[in-house]
């Protein structure tokens, strides 16, 4: 039945039994907490606090006691007084602790107790009250005697009560222990139970997930593992059964109708491709049913190269048969081109001879040329250097000129100081003169400066006039080196029109001489081309016949392939 449901109502069913379940153990672990809680409160209310109430009793009945000694016994009436109040307080005290403790009393012992010491209490409150009356004198002896009353009356009475209050303690501190007992073994108990609750909804609840789980991956798995299968080309294999009614049954059928019909696809493809692999194209597909969607134009495709590979070995038919009859042609064709070829080839032999003989004329002018512009290049050179020593010259005979003229201003500084000095001379001879005796001496050096600067002054004379000769030949120097100059720039200027006009003239040699290679190499290539052309003619010829041949093989090897009608 399970089997049966669709996968969303599977995860629903499954999601409402785990939280049901996780539900039924929350509601167990409420309850039984809940008892718990309840005998922990009646335990506390029970032992707890009645034990609380009867230790305040047995404090208050200490004060009851003291009170009433304390009221026989004092002699000052506020003493007596206080007492006496005291009394009074605490006595409503003892009243509603014992009406608490009667509360708490559930059993029969602690009844018991619980009267006993009740009994006791009332006949010591009333004893208490006529001891204390009675006491209230002072009569020594009265007081004696009351106060021996008590010890014989009222204390027995007092221990009874307290005793009693004391069994009643005691019991009640023995039921709350074992009950404390019992209360924890409850709780170990019920929390193991609660454990035990909790951990088989857990191993229900992940039994049932992991049945509900294998039952999704396990048929989800097996379908997957057969796509695998299918994408590696496996088409034999078949798809796992799954009895399962949702959709992952919906998933396995669609499984197996892929795979069922990829394999007739391509079952039907292995058949045409191999028919046609086989030399036959006239066939059709056993399975067009299958090709659909995207699947149909595959099919279309296979009718395609079908047709177009029909068409084109019918076409391949009617060419072998035409190139059989152009084949034959062809081969007279060749052979009429290799006799012309040959002849060919004679004459361009002979005119290849003839350009040879020219060429090397040419080479050897072109050589001449190359000779005759080295030479014009060296005259050139060589003038060009005789105008270059030849400005060197002009400017050494300017520099000539200018140092002359320097030389004249010289010697006119020098025979500016000679008339300075034959100037100084004379005076020096008038000072002598007026010095009489004292200054003959002075007039002999005087006269000796007169001389000297009198051969100073011809001295200087003498070399301006062969300076002045000098310049003059060194101006004329310089008017031929400058005439010589421009004759030699004139003749270089000449020269270098010579050398271009060589160089021209070897260019154009080398010119020629390349044409002349160029069409000696082009009549060479003329003549290998001819050549060629008359051994590809033959091998033509010999291809044509072969190609024949081949024709016919063609048209036998297509007569085995079966075209359509």
């Amino acid at each position: 039945m399970f089997k049966q449901m669709k996968l969303r109502k599977k995860l629903m069913v499954s999601f409402i039994f785990i939280t049901i379940l996780a539900s039924i153990s929350g509601i167990i672990s409420t309850i039984i907490n809940k008892v718990i809680d309840n005998k922990y409160s009646n335990a506390l209310i029970q032992y707890g606090f009645s034990q609380g109430t009867i230790g305040e009793l047995f404090a208050t009945l200490g004060q009851i006691d003291g009170s009433v000694h304390d009221t026989i016994s004092f002699s000052s009436e506020e003493h007596q007084k206080a007492a006496e109040n005291n009394y009074t307080e605490q006595i409503k005290k003892v009243d509603s602790y014992f009406s608490s403790i009667n509360e708490s009393i559930k059993e029969q012992t602690e009844k018991n107790y619980y009267n006993i010491a009740w009994d006791s209490w009332k006949e010591y409150k009333t004893l208490s009250e006529e001891l204390m009356k009675k006491g209230d004198t002072s009569d020594i002896e009265a007081i004696h005697q009351v106060q021996q009353e008590i010890v014989d009356k009222l204390d027995p009475l007092y221990n009874k009560l307290f005793n009693a209050m004391t069994d009643l303690m005691d019991t009640k501190v023995s039921k709350g222990n074992e009950l404390s007992i019992q209360l924890t073994n409850f709780s170990f108990i019920v929390m193991i139970i609660t454990v035990v609750v909790i951990v088989i909804a857990i191993i229900i609840g992940i039994l049932f997930s992991q049945k509900i789980a294998n039952m999704i991956a396990d048929p989800i798995a097996a379908c997957s593992k057969r796509l695998l299968q299918l994408a590696e080309g496996n088409l034999t294999d078949t798809v796992p059964t799954i009895e399962n009614k949702d959709e992952i049954g919906e998933l396995a059928d669609a499984t197996r109708e892929i795979v069922s019909r990829l394999s007739r696809i391509i079952s039907d493809e292995e058949y045409l491709l191999t028919e046609m692999a086989d030399g036959n194209f006239n066939l059709t597909s056993k399975e067009r049913s299958a090709y659909q969607g995207d699947f149909k134009p595959i099919l279309d495709s296979l009718a395609g190269i079908n047709r177009r590979l029909d068409g084109a070995l019918k076409e391949i038919r009617g060419s072998s048969n035409q190139v059989a009859i152009a084949s034959s042609q062809m081969a007279q064709s060749a052979n009429s081109l290799a006799e012309g070829a040959t002849d060919q080839a004679s004459s361009i032999e002979e005119l290849l001879a003839t350009v040879t003989d020219v060429t090397s004329q040419v080479e050897e002018n072109a050589k001449a040329a190359t000779q005759a512009s080295a030479k014009a290049g060296e005259i050139g050179d060589k003038a060009e250097i005789s105008n270059q020593q030849m400005e060197k010259m002009t400017q050494a005979m300017n520099k000539m000129n200018e140092t002359s003229k320097q030389i004249a201003v010289i010697i006119n500084t020098i025979e500016a100081i000679s008339s300075q000095t034959n100037l100084l001379s004379l005076n020096a001879s008038i000072e002598a003169a007026r010095a009489g005796e004292a200054g003959k001496g002075f007039a002999v050096v005087a006269s000796e400066i007169g001389d000297l600067a009198s051969q100073s002054a011809e001295a200087a004379s003498n070399t301006r006039r062969l300076i002045e000769a000098s310049i003059s030949e060194v101006q004329s120097g310089t008017d031929i080196a400058v005439n010589t100059a421009e004759a030699l720039q004139s003749v270089t200027e000449g020269i270098v029109e010579i050398v271009s006009i060589v160089e021209s003239v070897k260019v154009a040699s080398h010119h020629q001489a390349e044409a002349m290679e160029q069409l000696n190499r082009g009549i060479e290539q003329i003549s290998g081309i001819i050549q060629s052309n008359s051994a590809a003619a033959q091998e033509s010829s010999a291809t044509s016949e072969e190609l024949s041949a081949q024709a016919e093989n063609l048209d036998q090897q297509l007569s085995k392939f079966r075209l359509r009608s």
